[in-house]
């Protein structure tokens, strides 16, 4: 099961979408309804934060919820959710030097995590005008866009992170194979195909 919470953005039905067309049984929250140690205590197979509204503090149990996760449970965080990883991690969520809004970029990655079998490099559109600054994060299997980091990942256990991955970028054609990589590395954890349930709400 992937627990997936809702900060109040349209785009978080188009991840549980996306999730459930792999094959995951998703159950979605709102990020003021349920409480991080409820969701620990589910022991999900992977837990996705979405977009939203305003900054990584004003998200309900986000904060919260990353640093209780700790290495347990892989985390996924698409906008403000990636935001919200990188802050509680340490880094800094600041504007980024130059505004990118429905600019086609070129992604370099390593081909490790999420990033398994996605080609490299691939272009993906990019919609953003901040950046996580200096999160404390392992350098392996980032991928790299200019100088700006655009994946975390934990310096021990499951992945912290994908790219700010603005939900526009899911309209390439890779996008759909990185949405499947945090289904193949966190949901389930040896990397087998979707199991195929259906998703639930």
């Amino acid at each position: 099961m992937i627990v997936l919470i809702d900060n109040y953005d349209s785009f978080t039905f188009n991840l549980f979408h996306y999730l459930g067309g792999l094959g995951a049984d998703v159950v979605v929250y709102r990020n003021d309804k349920i409480a991080a140690d409820q969701v620990v205590a589910m022991e999900p197979e992977a837990i996705v934060l979405s977009p939203g509204p305003r900054t990584p503090r004003d998200a309900g149990i986000c904060l919260e919820l990353i640093a209780k996760a700790a290495t347990a449970i892989p985390l996924l965080g698409v906008c403000l959710g990636h935001q919200a990883i990188g802050e509680a991690y340490g880094g800094a969520v600041v504007r980024a030097p130059m505004q990118v809004h429905g600019k086609l970029s070129e992604i370099m990655h390593q081909g490790g995590g999420i990033f398994r079998g996605i080609n490299a490099p691939f272009k993906a559109t990019r919609y953003h005008s901040l950046v996580v600054e200096r999160a404390r994060v392992r350098p392996s299997h980032a991928a790299e866009l200019s100088r700006h980091r655009r994946r975390l990942e934990r310096r021990e256990g499951p992945p912290a992170g994908r790219r700010s991955g603005e939900p526009p970028s899911f309209v390439r054609s890779q996008g759909d194979r990185r949405t499947q990589g945090i289904d193949r590395q966190g949901c389930d954890r040896r990397y087998a195909e979707p199991r195929g349930s259906r998703p639930r709400v």
